[in-house]
């Protein structure tokens, strides 16, 4: 959706890109980039290849090996400049979108925390009835979430274990672990 309203805005700017020529480069009939110009779906492959880092000598060796197997028009060679362009500012918003989602997991994350900890103080028994509310809850099980709840609640007694052991239980049900998602958190 963004990467059309970006490709109508710039074609609005005839500076840029003359007007309804990207209208006329060749178009992909399918998949999630149905619609848009090829040349653009190659610079964002071009960028998500090269983890948002683009230098000539690799776009060259990009663009050779996709003309290996579907040889550019002189029209979309010389588009490529602007679609890197917007295909860095897809890249950039992709990248903004998920550090606003982890940062609000890492909150939700940190008020279950909180939760478990005034409970576990007042009456330890009651630390059952708390995860019962965060299971209806269905909390995130994202890695940021995870990451930042086992970080306030591990070695904080056995009272607080109980509600990473139901964390562990509800991953292991999706083949994953506490221990996969915080180190996928620290990749990240």
């Amino acid at each position: 959706m963004a990467a059309r309203q970006l490709l109508h805005h710039r074609r609005a700017h005839s500076h840029d890109l003359p007007k309804r020529y990207s209208e006329k480069l060749p178009q992909l009939s399918g998949g999630p980039s149905a619609g848009l110009p090829r040349v653009y779906s190659l610079a964002l492959e071009a960028v998500s290849h090269g983890d948002g880092r683009i230098d000539a000598a690799g776009l060259q060796r990009f663009i050779a090996a996709y003309q290996s197997v579907a040889p550019l028009t002189l029209g979309e060679l010389w588009a490529i400049p602007i679609m890197l362009r917007l295909a860095l500012i897809e890249n950039l918003r992709r990248a903004a979108t998920r550090i606003v989602a982890d940062r609000s997991d890492r909150s939700v994350a940190g008020t279950w925390a909180e939760r478990m900890m005034r409970v576990a103080d007042a009456d330890p028994k009651s630390i059952i009835l708390e995860i019962a509310d965060m299971a209806r809850s269905e909390p995130p099980t994202g890695s940021a979430f995870v990451a930042e709840f086992a970080r306030l609640l591990q070695g904080r007694g056995a009272t607080l274990a109980l509600p990473l052991t139901w964390i562990e239980q509800l991953l292991s049900e999706a083949g994953q672990s506490i221990d996969q998602l915080v180190q996928a958190e620290n990749q990240r």
